[in-house]
């Protein structure tokens, strides 16, 4: 893959959660009639960092970077995509202080009818739901984070535990660690900095 922060010599800090599924990128890609990693006619990158495909098979979501560096900067720009089989697609930047510094996906999963999706961008974590309602609702978060069911539960600045519904991602108050550790909504603890894999074309 050619997307990620080491790609322009950064690092991002690490949070919780797993890889992308490189299968479901495969399986978008496929949808889309074209590969995961390609060249478009401008000269930009355009690469699927991520995907979920609906259990339905008629929607699909994923994300994509595209990029192209010159002499003087590097245009980049990552989008959320949400493909409906004859809907069309509808697309979205991703909050970001500035996507140059890249994004770490972490989370994306389908929830019924809705999308979340969990990401760490150079300085914030964020949580985001989107497919039933349009467009994508950004919620920061923090990088310790846990989802179990229908809770999203986060270790906010000050060490407490905060709750989010899911897919809604709507305040659902908080947990003492006893609780949290008991309801299975205890995020774990977390190395200070992302460990990536090198760049693999």
């Amino acid at each position: 893959m050619r997307n990620h922060p080491r790609r322009f010599g950064l690092t991002i800090r690490q949070c919780s959660g797993n890889d992308p599924n490189l299968d479901d990128v495969v399986r978008a890609a496929q949808a889309l009639h074209r590969d995961p990693y390609i060249t478009d006619h401008d000269g930009y990158d355009c690469d699927i960092l991520a995907a979920a495909v609906h259990p339905d098979g008629l929607q699909f979501t994923y994300l994509e970077q595209r990029s192209k560096p010159d002499p003087r900067a590097v245009d980049v720009t990552i989008k959320i995509h949400h493909v409906i089989n004859g809907g069309g697609d509808l697309s979205e930047d991703i909050e970001s202080y500035n996507p140059y510094f890249g994004c770490n996906i972490r989370y994306l999963q389908w929830h019924g009818d809705s999308v979340v999706l969990v990401y760490r961008e150079k300085s914030h974590t964020y949580a985001t739901t989107y497919g039933r309602a349009w467009p994508p609702i950004f919620r920061p978060i923090g990088d310790r984070w846990i989802i179990n069911g229908t809770q999203l539960a986060n270790v906010d600045d000050d060490g407490r535990i905060e709750l989010l519904s899911v897919p809604e991602l709507v305040d659902a108050g908080g947990l003492s660690n006893s609780q949290a550790k008991k309801a299975g909504l205890f995020p774990d603890e977390l190395e200070h900095f992302l460990d990536w894999p090198e760049n693999v074309e």
